[in-house]
């Protein structure tokens, strides 16, 4: 490979707990030659900057056009830099890496043997100073505390479901279409997630991304096209798994699979009633909430047993128990941890 034909780029902006691989999947349309390097001060900390080095003119362009785009719930800044930054920040890098360092694959040959020895005193250094021991442990049991930001408490926008790998587009939405809106125009499909995007200032771009269980469904979505929905005529299209991914990065919410969360419940409702409501689904736990009063709330979470038997509750939406039309909603896995704590009482 020649590496005068090599371009750099310089991310900023990025989450203190962003890791190598959160910076390759951002930029996933790019080839990126061995690993990104996160910036570090002198103390270890992250700067909140990352470099990377790109193959060419090509892989400069598309990392371009993700400036502004988020990274968990930050906007990167995303802006060209040269070889001599590059190399600063992964020689001082060196110094600061906990996991296994990884080098570019062997017919890169971008690292010499200096680097190498340099790298390796470095360890041995590390492994003799109890106080770069010490300062790691510390910081691990601040992220542990929820102190330090933990990256993996984020969306992971790249996590698809691998039976799920087939999208549409379905765009002319009507800015008060909802998910539920668009499963049920998809009624005949199999719908693992629905993603209705919002635009820079933050209101409904009038597009949703919808992830199929297989080809088949995409055939039965795109058969849809033209129909109406909310009194508007809306565009059904086959996408790509990285447009899918692009484009919904920012408003991907990190839903349980299992759970849903009921609203405007009868204060004496039972949760006899709420499965009986439920009878031909089968059932893990039914958690009735309380207010600060311990007294019904008139909301419950349900945990099913099965991603099917969710889908098939969301469905319930709307339908009456006793003189309320009780909601069903997706409930985001955060969410279920506070519930279950603070609700749980068996």
């Amino acid at each position: 490979m020649d590496f005068k034909n090599n371009r750099y780029v310089k991310l900023s902006g990025v989450p203190w707990g962003a890791k190598p691989n959160d910076i390759e999947e951002f930029l996933i349309d790019c080839n990126i030659v061995g690993d990104p390097v996160i910036v570090r001060y002198k103390s270890g900390r992250a700067t909140g900057d990352a470099v990377a080095r790109l193959v060419g003119k090509s892989d400069l362009e598309k990392a371009l056009k993700c400036n502004q785009k988020y990274l968990g719930k930050r906007y990167i800044k995303v802006e060209e830099t040269d070889g001599d930054t590059f190399e600063k920040h992964f020689s001082e890098s060196i110094a600061f890496i906990k996991e296994p360092f990884k080098l570019p694959s062997l017919d890169v040959k971008c690292h010499t043997q200096a680097d190498e020895a340099k790298k390796q005193e470095v360890f041995r250094q590390a492994d003799s100073n109890p106080k770069e021991r010490v300062r790691y442990n510390e910081e691990e049991k601040m992220q542990e505390a929820g102190k330090l930001p933990d990256m993996n408490d984020r969306p992971k926008y790249t996590e698809l479901k691998i039976h799920g790998n087939a999208f549409v587009k379905l765009s002319g939405l009507a800015w008060t279409a909802n998910e539920k809106d668009v499963r049920k125009f998809l009624n005949d499909c199999k719908v693992h997630e629905v993603v209705i995007t919002n635009n820079d200032k933050g209101k409904p771009s009038g597009n949703a991304f919808v992830q199929l269980d297989s080809k088949g469904d995409v055939m039965k979505a795109r058969a849809h096209n033209k129909e109406h929905l909310c009194k508007r005529f809306v565009n059904v299209e086959e996408v790509e798994k990285q447009q899918f991914i692009r484009e919904t990065e920012r408003d991907r919410k990190d839903y349980s699979s299992f759970h849903v969360k009921m609203k405007n419940l009868p204060f004496s409702a039972t949760e006899t009633e709420i499965k009986a409501l439920f009878k031909d689904l089968a059932i893990e736990e039914v958690i009735m909430m309380r207010n600060k009063d311990y007294k019904p709330s008139g909301k419950a979470m349900v945990e099913f047993k099965s991603e099917e038997d969710q889908a098939k509750a969301l469905l319930c939406d709307n339908k009456p128990m006793g003189s309320r039309s009780v909601e069903v909603n997706k409930v985001e896995k955060h969410d279920v941890k506070t519930i279950e704590t603070q609700h749980n009482f068996h």
